[in-house]
């Protein structure tokens, strides 16, 4: 007899324990997820996507998210991307949306739909927010995906890839778009408000790369300090008719709890416009 696990996920669903979920449609990818206490499809919730940074603090995020859940009837999603996938040695594969074959916004896409279709929400649009490497994430995310997405919050990333009259710095628009295996959405990136979150502590250099990924990021970049780079992002989306601002966190450094805060006071106002 053939057992439809499709239901236990739903009944997990339910629950307030913090399960993992494989993804069905690829079993190397998992997620996590935090539904409002009172959840039910007939109350039409919202998602709020949090994407975890190279150390995998996904639980860290939930947990962070949880009371804005309860409060909005928001459900929170934590995708988790493995360390070791392919080539992926580092684990920072995920930063730059494709790598060694794998489409890792594809991936995000197919957990949200599974979760949508799950829980009975079906929902199409979200918001989204990525700490640190997660960060990274986020804002090469907009690039392709910027018509699916309300608003999103980038903390603290490093590496960036910059955009400057409708080209791809940092990774050459060619060479995004040939990994992605997509063209870059100019208009789809000025759909969501965009918050860049930047720690008052956060003004040290951007250290050499370690690894292959980070290297291909310009190397002018590793010049700039942290808060300097995310100034720099703000003005050029800016420039290309994006709604972005920048903010510096008081007393932050790499400090996930009071990013977390900014990016709720964020989202209560976004979300509910």
């Amino acid at each position: 007899m053939e057992i439809d696990y499709s239901i236990q996920k739903k009944q997990a669903f339910r629950s307030e324990s913090l399960a993992i979920y494989s993804l069905a449609s690829d079993q190397r990818f998992s997620y996590s997820c935090y539904f409002p206490s009172y959840f039910s499809p007939a109350n039409r919730p919202e998602i709020l996507v949090v994407i975890h940074d190279n150390s995998r603090n996904f639980s860290d995020l939930l947990s962070g998210f949880s009371s804005y859940s309860e409060k909005n009837n928001m459900i929170i999603i934590a995708p988790i991307f493995p360390i070791g996938i392919g080539n992926d040695g580092f684990g920072v594969g995920f930063n730059y949306l494709a790598f060694d074959g794998i489409k890792y916004d594809e991936v995000l896409l197919d957990i949200i739909d599974e979760v949508s279709s799950l829980s009975g929400s079906l929902i199409v649009d979200f918001s989204i927010f990525g700490l640190f490497g997660g960060g990274q994430f986020v804002h090469r995310f907009l690039y392709f995906h910027g018509r699916r997405v309300k608003s999103a919050v980038i903390a603290s990333p490093e590496y960036i890839s910059f955009l400057d009259n409708n080209t791809a710095k940092g990774l050459e628009a060619t060479t995004i778009e040939y990994e992605v295996g997509k063209e870059i959405d100019f208009e789809g990136i000025k759909v969501p408000k965009i918050l860049l979150l930047a720690g008052e502590y956060d003004d040290y250099e951007i250290p050499a790369p370690k690894n292959y990924a980070e290297k291909r990021c310009e190397e002018p970049q590793r010049k700039l300090v942290k808060k300097s780079i995310l100034m720099k992002l703000c003005a050029d989306f800016r420039a290309d008719g994006i709604s972005a601002e920048v903010i510096e966190v008081k007393h932050a450094f790499h400090d996930s709890g009071k990013m977390i805060a900014s990016a709720i006071d964020f989202f209560k106002v976004t979300d509910n416009n």
